[in-house]
């Protein structure tokens, strides 16, 4: 363009520089930078994005139908979504809505500079996001600096103790050994053998050791770091998509009337952006890093007699759970229905390929599975009695089966009520199996023998039962409501109930110290899974994550491992939380029920890793 314009003496509006006058006032844009005196960087620069005011881009009078070349477009067809002339109008176009052209051009070009406006603001947002992350990376890492110092501060001191005892027995057997030489020479060397020995033992301990704790701490820094990594990465990606919707916007304002009713979606329509504008910095879950980082000590050995304690060991009074990684289980109808013997197994059921329920067992650290049954009764609930045997019940069948898990075989059959449709059960610590219908229409618990299937006694309740969960105490856990526990003894007496006025669902399960997991919902925020820890007596005890996601009810469960690994589904996803290891929790006084609604408001912490394990089921 600047080869149209001729030098002036008047200057630029912009610049300042000698004005370039238009020569040829066939410039489509000829007579707006004539009418604003620009020179040719000023027009071909920043202030082209107000070239689109001028009178060829705003008007679309010299437009022509597609349809009919001889006529001028001045109407657009909201229905077939293109401009229109006054022909199309009776004919292909008759009875639908209209909307005036320079409308429509006018409406997309100021919805286009609003979502610019937004995108340059949150792109100052992420700015200060990631000032805020860098903060937390900083105190993380001098955190651990001065432990690692005072891991090393007391390994030298113990060293130089272990030296100086030395020199002192030395030069007490050298002073016995003078006045009885002949008689203890053998006696001398042996001894100061068997010293130089424990001493060099015990050093090689407490190198040992120094090693062992200098990897934990690695190991904890590093899991404490991957979830800030985490959200470095979400906000990575959030700068690539505002960094292209920018360039689209900016882009997009260029365009005439007729690009602009061209394009196939307007810039707003697009769902990454949607995400991205809708991305907000988890705090929760940063300010949780930090809170665990600065709690976790150094306590050195109290006595030189606790050997097990050697140099001392690392403590915290946060409730350092994290997040190990999720499996996804592509099974349709997956629900996880109870822990086994094993020490990191559970079962689940779901359909097969042939349409068929099967009942499966799976290690959560490697998402391994092993198929114990198939049959076209839905499995309804699942309890271990030992190593190999295992208690199912279906729904419409009336006898509660015993399978041999090594074997894939049913052992013996236990017949419950015909009146039964959904028999739920559970084991308890004499191996004894307690069960009962949902509905529970006759009142009561029936307690069989796992030997031989004879019943023994009934245990008195009222009400329904969603789940039920055995404490090795003899006392049970009961969700009797959509957001009520239960916990009764052998005799049906109501012993504490655990609920609160702000749960939406809950779900429970009892893990092997009988502290009782609670998964729920929070009505304030439905976007997530919130899990508690309990005492066997029903007393708060820990928060122990908030899982953000969107809770699926219909397949939600909650299972705690032999091993205390607590394992979480939400639909197809499986999400396993284990303590920091080797933190050891530092007693803190046990909370009475009155003071569970001020704990259950306050933010629980996030998991740190994330690793997604895609599963292949056999069939």
């Amino acid at each position: 363009m600047a080869d149209q314009f001729l030098e002036d003496h008047t200057s630029c509006d912009e610049c300042g520089e000698k004005w370039k006058s238009v020569t040829d006032g066939n410039e489509p844009n000829a007579r707006y930078l004539t009418r604003r005196k620009l020179c040719s960087e000023c027009a071909r620069g920043k202030c082209a994005d107000s070239i689109m005011d001028s009178p060829s881009s705003s008007s679309v009078s010299s437009m022509r139908c597609r349809e009919h070349r001889h006529r001028d477009v001045f109407l657009y067809c909201i229905k077939c979504c293109q401009p229109i002339c006054d022909v199309c109008v009776h004919l292909t176009h008759s009875g639908h809505e209209y909307e005036d052209i320079n409308k429509v051009v006018e409406e997309r070009r100021r919805s286009t500079r609003q979502l610019l406006d937004k995108i340059v603001d949150k792109d100052k947002e992420l700015v200060f996001d990631r000032r805020h992350i860098d903060e937390c990376v900083d105190a993380v890492n001098e955190r651990f600096k001065r432990l690692i110092y005072a891991v090393l501060v007391r390994v030298e001191e113990r060293s130089r103790s272990i030296n100086d005892d030395y020199c002192v027995s030395a030069r007490k057997i050298e002073n016995r050994a003078k006045e009885e030489k002949l008689k203890i020479d053998r006696w001398k060397d042996n001894r100061l053998r068997e010293i130089k020995e424990e001493r060099d033992a015990e050093s090689r301990e407490i190198k040992q050791r120094q090693c062992v704790m200098m990897q934990e701490l690695d190991d904890v820094k590093q899991k404490l770091l991957s979830q800030i990594e985490e959200i470095r990465e979400g906000l990575d990606t959030a700068d690539e998509i505002i960094m292209e919707a920018k360039e689209i916007t900016e882009r997009t304002l260029t365009y005439g009337s007729e690009e602009l009713l061209q394009m196939d979606a307007p810039v707003t329509s697009n769902s990454r952006l949607k995400e991205c504008m809708e991305l907000e910095l988890d705090e929760d879950m940063i300010n949780t890093v930090k809170a665990i980082a600065e709690s976790v000590k150094f306590e050195p050995e109290k006595s030189d007699v606790e050997r097990t304690n050697l140099l001392g060991r690392f403590v915290t009074t946060a409730p350092a759970w994290c997040k190990e990684h999720t499996i996804q289980v592509g099974l349709p109808q997956f629900r996880l229905l109870n822990a086994t013997t094993d020490t990191n197994r559970v079962t689940f059921t779901g359909e097969n390929s042939d349409d068929n329920y099967s009942l499966y067992t799976m290690n959560v650290e490697n998402g391994s599975t092993n198929l114990i049954t198939s049959d076209k009764y839905c499995i309804t609930d699942s309890s271990p009695i030992d190593v190999d045997l295992m208690a199912v019940c279906r729904k419409g069948r009336t006898a509660i089966e015993v399978w041999n898990t090594q074997l894939g075989k049913v052992k013996r059959q236990i017949k419950v009520p015909r009146s039964w449709t959904h028999t739920c059960l559970t084991v308890d610590h004499d191996s004894m199996i307690i069960a009962r219908d949902h509905s529970n229409t006759h009142g009561k618990l029936n307690v069989y023998r796992s030997d031989n299937g004879d019943k023994v006694r009934s245990i008195p309740y009222n009400g329904t039962i969603y789940s039920l969960h055995a404490l090795s105490t003899g006392h049970l856990v009961i969700q009797s409501a959509a957001t009520e526990l239960v916990i009764i003894n052998g005799i049906g007496a109501t012993r504490a109930t655990i609920n609160h006025e702000i749960w939406q669902w809950v779900r429970c399960a009892v893990a092997s110290d009988d502290s009782i997991i609670v998964a729920y919902g929070r009505i304030d925020d439905p976007s997530a899974i919130y899990v508690d820890a309990y005492s066997s007596t029903g007393e708060f005890v820990e928060h122990v994550t908030k899982h953000r996601c969107r809770p699926s009810l219909d397949h939600i469960a909650v299972v705690v491992t032999r091993s205390g690994k607590i394992v979480l589904q939400n639909g197809g996803d499986v999400v396993i939380y284990d303590r920091l290891i080797p933190l050891i929790p530092v007693a803190t006084p046990v909370r009475s029920t009155d003071v569970i609604s001020r704990l259950s408001t306050s933010s629980p912490p996030r998991s740190p890793t994330r690793r997604t394990i895609f599963m292949c089921i056999p069939t």
